[in-house]
This record gives C-alpha cells, structure tokens and sequence, in this order.
C-alpha cells in the first residue's frame, strides 16, 4: 500500500479543479529528473503540459531539464525554451503558492527563485544598457532573497555568479567580488 506522501504526488489536485490530467506524466518527470535523466524527464514534462499548459510543477520541470540539457551547450537551440517557460511559471505561481500534490512544500518558493534567476541571467545576456542590467539586478536579487541556507548550494551558486555577472555589466567590479 503507498504511503501517504506517495499517495499525494501521484494525485496532483488542483484547487477547486480536480485531479491535473498532467499529474502522471508530471510524477514521471520528476522521477526522471532526479535520476539525472534529463532528456526522459524533459518529453514527460512536454507530455504533462500538453494536457494542461499552465501545470506549475511541470513548467519547472521542464524549464529546468532544459537547463540542464543546454549546460554543456549554451548554443544548443532548445535554450531559448528555457524563458518562456521561466515566464509562465512566474505567471501561474503567486509568491507564496502551495501545489497540491508536490510533497516538497518548499518547491514553489525554490521554483520561483530558479523563474526570477533565469529572467536575470536571459536579461543579462541580452541587455543592450544599464536599464536591462538594472532589471537583471533586481530579477536576481529577488532570487537570491528568496533562497534559504538550506537550498541546493549549486543553485544558491549560479544565482550569486549570475549576480556577479550583472554587477560587472553595471561597471560595479569592487562589488562583484
């Protein structure tokens, strides 16, 4: 018999809604993902939103397998699904958003943290001035605000680099380092 918490992530409900038609293929994602397979991972997340295109959990997931995926390759060209995905996620979660059926309680914070850390490093890379940096600087500070000592430190680590990258684009080197 499945336990509790296993029972919880394999009916994702949505509030008022019912059960997600994306929650299987969501829970397959996730599993996939943690496993560092990320090509699995990422058509599970594709299937899951498919049924349901604004499923926080597998927006995450998704924008993060991608992540991921294009690590090794910056040039690859499924990066620019990567900000797309960051934005609805941003759109569907308020700050502080509870999914039903994610046994993780914490995962919509540290999801909406890796959303706004992405629209920052996105709005780095293409800025063209000081205005674009500036909203980097914001995007990722509230990122890093948002995180706890408790989060996964490669994460906590990209968002402070990212933070470093904008400062120097700002011409703030002293305050990068």
């Amino acid at each position: 018999m499945a336990s509790t918490k296993e029972r919880k992530q394999e009916t994702p409900v949505r509030k008022g809604r019912g059960p997600s038609p994306a929650g299987p293929n969501a829970k397959e994602g996730g599993i996939a993902l943690r496993a560092g397979e990320y090509e699995d991972a990422l058509r599970a997340f594709d299937d899951a939103l498919a049924l349901d295109p604004k499923h926080p959990y597998s927006l995450y997931g998704a924008a993060w397998a991608l992540t991921k995926l294009v690590e090794a390759s910056p040039e690859d060209a499924r990066a620019q699904r990567i900000l797309p995905l960051a934005e609805r996620l941003l759109d569907v979660t308020p700050p502080h958003a509870h999914w039903e059926g994610v046994a993780d309680e914490e995962l919509p914070r540290k999801a909406i943290a890796f959303a706004l850390a992405t629209r920052a490093s996105m709005r780095a890379a293409r800025g063209k001035g000081a205005k674009d940096f500036q909203a980097a600087l914001g995007f990722i500070d509230k990122a890093l605000a948002m995180t706890r000592p408790t989060d996964d430190a490669d994460s906590q680590r990209a968002y402070a680099e990212t933070r470093a990258r904008v400062l120097v684009k700002l011409g703030k080197v002293d305050e990068a380092r």
